[in-house]
């Protein structure tokens, strides 16, 4: 496997955003259940699983890095700056809150917890985060799989194309003086590019949580 071709900006580009709409999901989950991420329903709260959730929060606040990074180089659009308010707002939101997970990786302490608290505030950011999914993907699926227009490209496939004989009439002269007519066909071969603009496969991208 060639590991250039998955650090591409627009591979890149791809991945941290598939990654944060994961991130959105398990947010929403974890608010949902008073704050709590779902590991910790399943498997008590020890230094090895808490290790693996600030490694989820940490490439989470890259995913959002990174995006906001590109959001900036590209004149501060997303979607080609037609989308609505909503979707706007969806595209903040999940770098927020990329960048809150991974501040708290770093920080060991979540300052959106800090700030707001209280099952009734988990509720409604954990709809919001679910609108904001919703959103950013149903965006992202009608532009072509692309925040800023960087589409992935298939690498040209040169197909060959038989095209119909070619007849060719040539005159001989016989032994006894006579003119006899012969035809001869050659097939002609011609070369076509297909470029195929694809928006990417949608391969198996991780996911972390939320806090």
């Amino acid at each position: 496997m060639n590991f250039q071709e998955h650090t591409t900006p627009e591979k890149l580009e791809r991945y941290s955003f598939l990654y944060l709409l994961l991130t959105l999901a398990f947010t929403m989950l974890t608010l949902f259940s008073g704050g709590y991420p779902i590991i910790t329903r399943v498997f008590d709260y020890t230094s090895g699983i808490y290790s693996i959730l600030q490694l989820c929060w940490l490439v989470a606040g890259a995913s959002a890095g990174y995006l906001a990074y590109q959001f900036y180089k590209h004149d501060k659009k997303v979607f080609g700056g037609t989308e609505s308010k909503q979707v706007v707002f969806a595209f903040y939101f999940a770098l927020a809150l990329g960048i809150n997970l991974g501040l708290t990786a770093i920080l060991r302490d979540n300052i959106f917890f800090n700030i707001l608290y209280g099952q009734i505030v988990y509720i409604v950011f954990g709809i919001a985060s679910a609108a904001s999914a919703y959103f950013l993907y149903t965006a992202w699926k009608a532009h072509g799989e692309t925040l800023f227009g960087n589409k992935i490209e298939n690498n040209p496939v040169v197909t060959p194309v038989v095209s119909a004989p070619v007849a060719a009439t040539t005159a001989t002269t016989s032994a006894g003086g006579e003119t006899v007519a012969s035809t001869t066909t050659t097939p002609t071969t011609s070369r076509t590019e297909n470029n195929d603009a694809d928006g990417g496969d949608a391969g198996g991208d991780g996911g972390g949580g939320g806090d």
